[in-house]
C-alpha cells in the first residue's frame, strides 16, 4: 500500500473517531439537561402486599398451596407440575385455575384486577408477573 492510501485510511479512522466523540458529547450533554425525573419508592407498600399475600396463601388447602409452590416458587412448567402431581396437564391446568381463583378471591382482588397486582406478589405463572 502507498503513502497516500495509508493517509487517506488514517483520515477517514481520525474522521470516524472525533465524529463517535462529538456525538457521545451531545448526548451526554441532552441527558444532563433533562429535569431529574427520579421517583421514590415507599417499600413500605412493597411489605404489606407480601404480608397480605402470605396471610391468603396461608388461608387456602394444603392442595391449593402445593400447586401454587411448583409453578410460583419452583418455576416449574405446568406439564412439569402435572408429572410432580402424578396428574395429567389438563387436570393440573383447572387445578391451578381453581387455586389462583382462590388466592385472589383471598386477597379481595377481582379476576379483572388480577393483572394489575403488585410487583412485590410473586407471580403465578412462569410467564411473569
Amino acid at each position: 500500500m502507498d503513502a497516500a492510501k495509508l493517509y487517506g485510511v488514517a483520515r477517514l479512522v481520525l474522521a470516524n473517531e472525533a465524529r463517535g466523540r462529538r456525538r457521545w458529547q451531545e448526548l451526554t450533554l441532552r441527558v444532563a439537561a433533562e429535569p431529574d425525573q427520579t421517583v421514590q419508592v415507599d417499600h413500605a407498600d412493597g411489605v404489606v402486599s407480601q404480608r397480605d399475600v402470605a396471610v391468603a396463601f396461608e388461608r387456602l388447602s394444603a392442595g391449593d398451596q402445593e400447586i401454587l409452590r411448583l409453578v410460583a416458587w419452583e418455576r416449574l412448567a405446568p406439564t412439569e407440575a402435572a408429572a410432580v402431581l402424578g396428574q395429567s396437564r389438563a387436570t393440573f391446568a383447572m387445578r391451578l385455575m381453581r387455586a389462583r381463583r382462590r388466592l385472589r378471591r383471598q386477597l379481595g382482588v377481582s379476576g379483572d384486577a388480577a393483572g394489575r397486582m403488585s410487583s412485590a406478589a410473586p407471580s403465578m405463572s412462569n410467564w411473569g408477573g
